[in-house]
C-alpha cells in the first residue's frame, strides 16, 4: 500500500465521535482539504480510508463535494477517481459578479494538470459569511473556446429580441 502524508494535528477518534454532527462535517471538510495538498500527486478514497478513521462513504460524499465547487479536481482512471489539490495563485475579488441567488467569484488555480480558471456559484450560509455552493474548473487551453462558445449562446438563445 502507498503511504500517504496525513496532518499532525488529527483528531484522535474519540474526539472526533465527540464532535456535534456540523462540528464533524466542519472537519472532515478541512481535514481532507489538508490531506489533499499534503498529497499534491493524488489520492484516491481508498487510501484515506484505509489510514483514517472516518468512513469511506463520507470520505467520497466530502470530496465529491470538493470537486463539484472546483476546490479539488477529480480524474478518473479506469474504475479509480484520483482527487487532487488546486491551489489558488490569485483569488480575483474585482471581478466578482453579484446576482440575485447567487454571488459568482473567479480565481486563477493550478494543479498537477495545468492552470485554470475556477468560476463558483456562491450563497450566504447561516452566518452570513458567502458560501461555495457549486463551481466549475475551465482549462486554460481551452478558455477562449468557451468563452466564444458561451458568447454565442448569450447572442442565440439569451437574447431577448431574438426570442420574441
Amino acid at each position: 500500500m502507498l503511504k500517504i502524508n496525513l496532518p499532525q494535528n488529527m483528531l484522535e477518534k474519540e474526539q472526533y465521535l465527540a464532535l456535534s454532527s456540523a462540528q464533524k462535517g466542519e472537519y472532515i471538510h478541512n481535514l481532507l482539504k489538508e490531506i489533499l495538498e499534503l498529497n499534491p500527486k493524488g489520492i484516491t478514497v481508498s487510501q484515506i480510508h484505509k489510514t483514517i478513521y472516518i468512513g469511506r462513504s463520507t470520505i467520497w460524499h466530502h470530496l465529491e463535494i470538493s470537486a463539484s465547487k472546483g476546490t479539488c479536481f477529480k480524474m478518473d482512471r479506469g474504475d479509480t477517481e484520483v482527487y487532487y489539490p488546486n491551489e489558488v495563485i490569485t483569488a480575483l475579488k474585482e471581478l466578482e459578479v453579484k446576482g440575485e441567488l447567487y454571488t459568482y467569484s473567479f480565481s486563477l488555480v493550478k494543479n498537477q494538470y495545468g492552470k485554470f480558471v475556477n468560476i463558483q456559484a456562491k450563497q450566504e450560509d447561516r452566518t452570513g459569511n458567502l458560501a461555495a455552493h457549486s463551481g466549475v474548473l475551465l482549462g486554460s487551453k481551452f478558455f477562449v473556446d468557451i468563452v466564444n462558445s458561451l458568447a454565442k449562446i448569450k447572442d442565440n438563445h439569451l437574447n431577448e429580441d431574438k426570442q420574441k
